[in-house]
């Protein structure tokens, strides 16, 4: 089997579901999956990349190690031994060279010396995010403040329920790459109840990455294998072929079971417990435990099918704990604009010397997003973008800044 088949099937692919049907644990139902997995590796024979292949066999021990560590964290937090669970996990990432899986992020700097444009490397190093809310009562204030869409304040922790990277009574900050992804988490609203920011960073961050689905990182990667060997190279392809090298695949490959067990679709919301939210809550503990990374850049289980830059999510965990009020380590990272309801941007129209989206101001949004089963469209002619261009202006227009306390 070759790589690109190996990436492109179905017992690689994320998000994965099942669970509720599966009549069994979750950690046998993860055991499963990587017992599937793991063959396939085994099985994967791919003369174009000689070099690869061999060096994934060589990582095979590895991979079934880190998969035995994470069923057995799973079963330890069945057991009720969350402390246990912890150390398996806090193993695995010590096994998998956590290097890889590290990416540090910044806003898009305007005054930094020009280089060309790539769409790949703006959007992964310098992203721009985005934070939704539904509130009725809020949405019809005219002048909003921006601690009205920044984390849950402290003295309303009770609040924090249990998510997919949400420990309860624990307050994160939460965005999005777009809008629409936004909304999507929010399990669509009504519109005319949102406000809405676009966020920024105000320095360097480190993020856990788990930004790309195993579809993704193969396309990444063959695309640009193959704009290094041809002619009409761009500009950043040194930039591009480090960043998306051999070793990226290849520790892709290894760490692929912690990005699958942390990327099982709920598909019934019946309950308080959901098993598939295990190992993501603990690498949100492991954050913020170790004080390594700021944060965990990740896909969306909601949505499949659709360009994965307006697919992720960000979570950054609240780290001066204090008794009411907003963390004042967010605070200084992370600036945002004042927040908008939708009804109102609905009003404002593009600013015309504005012509289109800017590297790094603008959402220059590509690909097809999937609105319904049966619907998709160009992301850049929906509304979401649209009202993203209008955020970015005012953005430009007015600036932004830390949440006031």
């Amino acid at each position: 089997m070759d790589l690109n088949d190996f990436f492109n099937g179905p017992l690689v692919s994320l998000p994965r579901g099942g669970f509720e049907g599966a009549g069994c644990t979750f950690d046998v139902f993860l055991g499963d999956i990587f017992s599937d997995y793991i063959a396939e590796v085994k099985r994967i024979s791919d003369p174009k990349y000689h070099s690869i292949c061999k060096s994934v066999s060589l990582q095979v021990p590895k991979i079934e190690q880190s998969a035995e560590k994470i069923v057995a964290a799973t079963k330890h937090y069945l057991k009720g031994h969350p402390h246990q669970a912890y150390e398996e996990i806090n193993e695995t990432l010590k096994s998998v060279e956590l290097g890889s899986l590290l990416t540090k992020v910044s806003a898009f700097d305007p005054l930094a010396p020009p280089v060309p444009y790539d769409h790949h490397l703006e959007s992964t190093l310098h992203p721009v995010m985005y934070r939704m809310r539904s509130n009725f009562e809020l949405a019809a204030v005219g002048a909003l403040k921006r601690k009205d869409i920044f984390h849950i304040p402290f003295e309303h922790r009770v609040l924090v329920k249990n998510q997919r990277y949400s420990i309860s009574g624990l307050p994160c900050l939460y965005l999005g790459s777009s809008t629409w992804i936004c909304w999507e988490e929010l399990n669509r609203p009504e519109l005319n109840t949102c406000i809405c920011s676009r966020f920024k960073f105000a320095e360097e961050v480190t993020i856990l990455d788990f930004e790309l689905p195993p579809e993704n990182a193969w396309n990444i990667y063959t695309r640009v294998n193959n704009l290094r060997e041809g002619i009409n190279q761009p500009s950043r392809i040194d930039e591009l072929a480090a960043r998306y090298s051999d070793e990226f695949i290849i520790s892709y490959i290894l760490y692929w079971p912690l990005i699958a067990a942390s990327s099982i679709r709920v598909d019934s919301r019946v309950g308080a417990f959901f098993p598939q939210y295990i190992i993501p809550q603990i690498l949100l503990q492991w954050v913020t435990k170790e004080g390594k990374v700021d944060g965990i850049r990740y896909f969306s289980t909601h949505t499949q099918g659709t360009n994965h830059y307006v697919n992720l999510n960000y979570v950054f965990p609240t780290r001066d704990i204090k008794h009411s009020g907003h963390c004042s380590v967010l605070r200084k990272k992370i600036h945002l604009v004042n927040p908008v309801p939708w009804a109102l941007l609905d009003l404002i129209k593009k600013d015309p010397l504005q012509p289109g989206p800017l590297p790094g101001v603008g959402t220059n949004r590509i690909g097809m997003v999937q609105l319904s089963g049966t619907t998709a469209s160009p992301y850049y002619l929906t509304k979401f973008s649209d009202f993203e261009n209008r955020l970015d202006d005012l953005d430009s227009k007015y600036g932004s800044g830390p949440v006031e306390d």
